[in-house]
């Protein structure tokens, strides 16, 4: 049974990975997108937490956050209607170091961790399109953690200095 056509408000090819498929593909897919709210505020993932679906944003923005050793936390990555949330599913991970929260309220779409692991058995347009996404992103999102976790033994040291007792 085929799912009723969505508004054009709320259409999945606002995504723009989405709307690179080719319509076979597309169609394929089509069915097995949920549509979602996404509230300001709203914690789309916890770090840590086991990742049950992918998301793409068709509007709003999902910033991505890691938490440092010290308790504090600071954005990595913004992610809109050009990108996706939950990236670790199709690298083979489960969990992500990174929380992931709505800083500008929106809807978007996802699709279930098991149905995307089913997509990548065979070779095709979907796997190409999200590889390429994270070849553009990974480097960038390592790097930040990096250098943030370089900056946090740095300040716990820093921190160390400025509070010994040094009479």
């Amino acid at each position: 049974m085929r799912r009723p056509a969505m508004p054009a408000l709320h259409n999945p090819k606002q995504n723009q990975l989405l709307a690179a498929l080719p319509a076979e593909d597309y169609e394929r897919l089509l069915p097995h997108l949920e549509p979602v709210t996404l509230p300001l505020g709203q914690v789309v993932f916890e770090s840590g937490s086991t990742l049950r679906h992918l998301y793409f944003p068709a509007s709003g923005i999902v910033s991505l956050l890691y938490a440092m050793e010290n308790g504090a936390s600071t954005e990595i990555a913004v992610i809109g209607n050009g990108g996706v949330v939950g990236i670790a599913l199709f690298m083979g991970g489960e969990s992500t170091p990174s929380r992931a929260v709505v800083q500008s309220a929106g809807h978007g779409f996802r699709v279930d961790a098991g149905r995307l692991k089913g997509s990548f058995e065979h070779d095709g347009p979907l796997p190409q399109i999200l590889l390429r996404y994270i070849t553009q992103i990974d480097g960038l999102l390592q790097q930040a953690v990096q250098e943030l976790t370089d900056l946090d033994h740095l300040t716990r040291g820093r921190l160390v200095l400025c509070t010994s007792d040094t009479t």
